[in-house]
């Protein structure tokens, strides 16, 4: 699985909205899409917001381990 493998992943089990993704993390929506097509990476500042508002780890956005 990619990166924007596991975050499309994530916010279809969250129930999140494009829109309310990129609200709650202050970027836009079309660079959180971006991130999902694996066309560019979040920040590490980023990649921390996403983590915690998903309750999952970096290191499993990353693809370095399996478990969330």
């Amino acid at each position: 699985m990619t990166i924007g493998d596991r975050l499309t992943a994530a916010r279809k089990e969250s129930g999140l909205t494009l829109e309310k993704i990129s609200e709650i993390l202050d970027i836009s929506y079309q660079a959180y899409r971006k991130y999902e097509k694996d066309l560019c990476y979040p920040s590490v500042e980023v990649l921390i917001k996403i983590s915690k508002m998903y309750g999952i780890s970096t290191d499993y956005i990353l693809g370095l381990s399996e478990e969330k």
